[in-house]
């Protein structure tokens, strides 16, 4: 038995899925390039590069099949049960990268339990669907379809929740600023809450919710590059926080080619026990500072280095002079 595949889709869609997994390469290795990093963001790095690796080559043998034509079924899906493990992988890796973020801002502990919770439940729906292609192919247009679009909704539900939760935490953090400033500081603080929030997962992901239950070929376009999404987010994330020189202080406003001297950094610490991060103190090679003036920057003043044990999120300050005597929320 064979399947028919559009052959013009599949083609532009490995391209532009090739060329983004090329793009993550590039962040990844511009991250590893920056120590020192936390040993659990970088084993979760690692694994977004060995799923998308597994996806992307997924993907082209597809592509191959269908250029063929008349490829036997088994073959076809086999790379397809791949794809849907690997693409939903990383969605998870991603989706626990954003709640361990609101988990750090918020210390919302059932929440962020129900949030962990959603994410494992869609990745055992997608890991059911790809264990009973595997096990019969006959039914890619049957249950198994049926469970792929459990795991799929479910899926872009935990990163709408996900993308609220933060969105409105950080709404909570930057109230009472002030307007009227530059179009650029604000396109910036936009772009900046729109990545960390995770917005840009969500929004793929309901696309292809939509397109799924519509029975729309744009599902197959999205689906090939939902992976690569999640992977460029994360990377969006970490590389966001991170200075250039890890043994020199950095401005942000300086390192944006900003002429303004103000910013808020959330300091996000990773799941690293507290006992193996290094001080402040001994990241910058000053020496001893009190804990006020560790968790405490005038708005003007340089950034230091966050250390091992931390990523952070960088965002305008765009307060009024009154609470900018506070640049820094940090968790402790």
């Amino acid at each position: 038995m064979s399947i028919a595949v559009p052959i013009v889709p599949y083609l532009v869609s490995s391209w532009l899925n090739v060329s983004m997994y090329a793009f993550e390469l590039v962040l990844c290795g511009v991250y590893f390039t920056r120590r020192p990093r936390p040993r659990i963001n970088k084993a979760g790095v690692w694994a977004l590069i060995f799923a998308d690796g597994l996806c992307v080559l997924s993907i082209n043998i597809n592509v191959c099949q269908s250029i063929m034509r008349g490829a036997n079924q088994l073959l076809f899906v086999a790379p397809i049960a791949v794809q849907i493990m690997t693409t939903y992988i990383s969605a998870a890796i991603a989706q626990l990268f954003f709640c361990n973020l609101f988990y750090a801002l918020t210390r919302h502990v059932w929440v962020s339990g129900a949030l962990q919770l959603l994410i494992f439940v869609h990745l055992g729906f997608s890991w059911a669907s790809a264990i009973l292609l595997l096990l019969n192919p006959t039914t890619i247009f049957g249950i198994s379809f049926t469970v792929t679009a459990v795991g799929a909704i479910s899926c872009a539900a935990t990163d709408l929740i996900i993308a609220i939760c933060l969105a409105t935490k950080f709404a909570i953090l930057m109230r009472g600023t002030i307007p009227g400033h530059a179009t650029r500081t604000l396109v910036r603080r936009i772009l900046i809450l729109i990545v960390a929030s995770g917005a840009v997962c969500a929004t793929i992901t309901l696309l292809m919710m939509i397109f799924l239950l519509r029975n729309n070929p744009a599902f197959n376009f999205l689906f090939v590059l939902q992976g690569r999404v999640y992977a460029l987010s994360i990377l969006g994330n970490f590389l966001l926080g991170i200075p250039g020189n890890p043994h020199e202080e950095t401005n942000p406003s300086q390192r944006f080619g900003s002429t303004f001297n103000d910013s808020v950094v959330f300091r996000i610490p990773s799941m690293v026990p507290k006992g193996s991060r290094p001080k402040l103190s001994d990241a910058s090679g000053s020496g001893p500072r009190s804990m006020a003036h560790e968790t405490q920057f005038s708005a003007v003043s340089p950034l230091p280095y966050t250390g091992d044990g931390e990523e952070s999120v960088h965002l305008e300050d765009l307060r009024s002079p009154s609470s900018c005597g506070k640049a820094n929320f940090q968790e402790a």
